[in-house]
């Protein structure tokens, strides 16, 4: 072995290992601590997830439940003890959850490929919508869903579409899905949101049925003629009170609502309704988790298969 010159071995005492040892021993337990710490915060996390997920579940379940007591009310063979399907939103006890469901039948709202000129116009005035913007868009509507490749006087056929760099032109045919008017030229996001809930392709009428019209259609239906907003609030006050009702049965029929255009009244044929549902999960008495489901239904009256689903969506909607 070889020595350094001026340099002696020294060996350690026992005081000296004993503290060598507890050195390396907080070292240790120092590293447990933070791997510990870690798997702990994983484990905590993967739960928190869990939850969520497990609670995202049950409030989609719940909606769901929903939906189909939706459905069942549509279909009770004693007309009297329906809800009113005009879009009134009840509250509803499933189990713990709070679940919210509408029921609107599509003879309510306004159809985009039937529905006049006119009360197109009406909507987007009670939109908001200026004069000339207004008769802009009724006329590239009715581009888009005519068959022909003739311009309105202020509306959009191809070229216009090109000129903005939309390539596939106007669709000259029916809309098939009321989020379809988005393509339209001079439609935009936020005017959009606005007339969606008072729009279908389902219902075929030229006009609405106002007693099952919800509030945005009814305002765009008043012509200020023997009627008033004032007037048209106070019906649909009395209106969701009754929905309050235990029970919730049908009322017998409203009278007229004063104030209304009789060219854009209709009468719904009672066949196909949308039920929307909107229910809420506690959890962990902290936070809540949120769903929503609807569908449209066609009602067929046969006995195997009294309806037909048209359309599912999960996602926001009127709620």
């Amino acid at each position: 072995m070889t020595r350094i010159p001026g340099c002696r071995a020294r060996r350690l005492g026992p005081r000296a290992v004993r503290g060598v040892a507890l050195i390396a021993v907080l070292w240790i337990v120092a590293l447990l601590t933070v791997i510990g710490a870690g798997f702990a915060l994983d484990m905590r996390t993967e739960t928190t997830l869990t939850q969520e997920l497990l609670a995202g579940a049950r409030a989609r379940a719940a909606a769901e439940a929903g939906v189909f007591r939706g459905i069942w009310e549509v279909l009770k063979p004693d007309r009297r003890r329906r809800w009113r399907a005009d879009g009134t939103e009840r509250r509803w006890s499933f189990r713990s959850y709070r679940v919210v469901i509408a029921l609107q039948d599509e003879g309510g709202r306004i159809d985009l490929n039937s529905g006049s000129r006119e009360l197109l116009g009406a909507l987007l005035t009670a939109n908001g919508v200026e004069d000339e913007r207004r008769v802009a868009l009724v006329d590239a509507i009715q581009d888009w869903r005519d068959a022909d490749d003739a311009r309105g006087a202020n509306g959009a056929e191809d070229p216009e579409y090109q000129a903005e760099g939309r390539a596939a032109g106007a669709k000259d045919a029916p809309f098939n899905t009321v989020p379809e008017l988005q393509q339209v030229l001079g439609m935009s996001r936020r005017l959009y949101e606005r007339l969606a809930p008072a729009l279908t392709v389902h219902s075929h009428l030229p006009g609405v049925d106002a007693q099952l019209a919800p509030p945005s259609v009814l305002r765009a239906l008043l012509t200020g003629e023997g009627g008033s907003e004032g007037a048209l609030d106070k019906f649909l006050e009395d209106k969701q009170r009754e929905a309050e009702v235990p029970g919730g049965a049908e009322e017998p029929p409203r009278a007229a609502i004063p104030g209304l255009d009789p060219r854009f009244l209709s009468t719904s044929n009672g066949e196909i309704y949308t039920i929307q549902a909107m229910a809420t999960v506690r959890r962990s008495n902290v936070a809540s988790a949120v769903a929503h489901v609807s569908a449209t239904i066609r009602v067929t009256n046969q006995p195997k298969r009294p309806y037909t689903v048209l359309a599912w969506r999960e996602g926001r909607e009127l709620f």
